[in-house]
């Protein structure tokens, strides 16, 4: 500073320089958002510095003072933060509010059958929610091959789905994939080592359960069995041969608890081979062979006789003549 007295003279003073020192604002920060089960946020803001001030604004609004939680935001939202030291503001920070976080999925199956699975799947956010529309896509491998051997089987929207087609006694792992979350983030899950079952059936005639013959049932010398099932399974036979081509769909009638149908047309020594089948796979051949063992009925002759017994003068001796009746006919014989 330049001073001049009134004789002229000049006398330059240099005082200190004054410095306001600004905040920085990397010394504010946000603690984790918490999400509550409706997609709203929460947040707090801390500081390592107590003399710091804080202002915040949410997306375009207004400078406010934090004085503590900031409640009701939601996924997208922008907080910006700066530090006021006595009206001097220092530097501003912007924070997203950004659902990160997968959903959680969990698979469950049901209904397995020979070749069949069913799974539920349920799908669960904790942070913005699930979308009001989820599409659920599912992939399925056998059990040991490599997760790029995955295939998509088909997607919905109701998290339940059946694979079909698969091979009996087979091993199998299933993927699902949840599209998505309001945040727009897809989850999924593997369910592992989810085994078909297989069809029953046996190289031997079986005598319960799963396929059961009657008894055999002769006339106009050909021969009819009964076959029947327990189970809910298609029921194949062919007759003399087991040949790809050969079989042929017996169509059963509910009677009981069991499904049965007479097979007609047999001959002695005729092999009825039989088996179930799901559509996709065939289980074990089950067998019987036709026998006659019935006797031949007995042909019988009933015979009426008169024998007359006359001496033969001309001949010297006696005659014996017998009349038999056969079929309500008399046959003479002399004797």
């Amino acid at each position: 500073m330049l001073t001049i007295d009134k004789a002229g003279n000049r006398i330059e003073t240099i005082s200190e320089k004054v410095t306001v020192n600004k905040v920085n604002a990397g010394d504010i920060d946000i603690i984790e958002p918490n999400w509550d089960d409706d997609g709203n946020v929460s947040i707090e803001i801390k500081t390592d510095n107590p003399k710091i001030n804080i202002e915040y604004k949410i997306n375009d609004g207004e400078w406010k003072e934090y004085t503590g939680s900031i409640e009701g935001l939601k996924n997208g939202d922008k907080i910006t933060v700066r530090p006021n030291n006595n009206g001097e503001t220092g530097e501003e920070q912007t924070f997203e509010i950004k659902d990160e976080i997968e959903p959680q999925v969990n698979i469950t199956s049901k209904n397995k059958d020979t070749s069949k699975i069913t799974v539920e799947v349920k799908a669960e956010d904790n942070e913005s929610g699930m979308a009001d529309e989820i599409t659920y896509t599912y992939y399925i491998k056998k059990t040991g091959e490599a997760d790029s051997n995955y295939k998509e089987d088909g997607n919905n929207t109701t998290g339940t789905y059946t694979f079909k087609g698969l091979n009996q006694g087979t091993g199998y792992d299933i993927k699902v994939v949840v599209d998505g979350d309001k945040a727009g983030n897809k989850g999924e899950a593997v369910l592992g080592n989810q085994s078909t079952s297989t069809l029953p059936g046996g190289e031997e005639r079986s005598t319960s359960g799963a396929i059961v013959f009657g008894k055999v049932n002769w006339s106009n010398e050909k021969a009819s069995i009964e076959v029947s099932t327990n189970t809910a399974y298609k029921m194949q036979y062919q007759v003399n041969g087991t040949g790809a081509d050969g079989w042929k769909e017996v169509s059963l009638v509910e009677d009981e608890g069991e499904r049965r149908r007479s097979i007609t047309g047999l001959n002695h020594a005729d092999t009825v081979n039989v088996r179930l089948t799901d559509g996709t796979n065939y289980g074990d051949i089950v067998k019987t062979t036709i026998k006659d063992t019935i006797n031949p009925t007995k042909a019988e002759i009933n015979l009426s006789t008169t024998v007359a017994i006359f001496w033969s003068t001309n001949m010297g001796k006696w005659i014996s003549k017998c009349n038999i009746k056969h079929n309500s006919k008399w046959i003479y014989n002399t004797i």
